[in-house]
């Protein structure tokens, strides 16, 4: 049985979360304008599992950007096992772990795209089941 996976990202602006992803009209949401999903595709039962337990099962960030904690409270109350690492944190993870058998991210063109310090991007995900 295989996991679907949700992950968004956000950056930090002036000490305050905002979401930089795209947005799509989806099916799924009854045609709803919403935050486009960023996970891998390759980021199923396996590679979440790993990253639920590497972030330290955090739940949502208190501090989650508004467009995020709308979707959320619209559509993903029962989100199932909710967490979010930085790319500071994920990049440690790749380096200490090293057997590039996990979903990897392009973290120096996500850093390069959004300008910012490794600290200050994040990705929040979770599973549909």
């Amino acid at each position: 049985m295989s996991t679907y996976v949700y992950m968004f990202w956000e950056v930090r602006e002036a000490g305050a979360w905002t979401y930089v992803g795209a947005f799509i009209h989806d099916d799924e949401y009854d045609g709803a304008l919403v935050p486009q999903n960023s996970a891998p595709d390759s980021w199923g039962r396996y590679n979440f599992s790993v990253y639920y337990a590497v972030s330290g099962e955090r739940g949502f960030p208190d501090d989650l950007s508004e467009t995020l904690q709308n979707f959320v409270n619209t559509y993903w109350v029962d989100a199932n096992r909710p967490s979010w690492m930085t790319i500071e944190e994920m990049r440690a993870f790749y380096e200490q772990e090293g057997s590039e058998q996990y979903a990897h991210i392009d973290f120096e063109t996500i850093q390069q795209e959004n300008g910012h310090q490794s600290s200050d991007i994040r990705l929040v995900f979770w599973a549909d089941q």
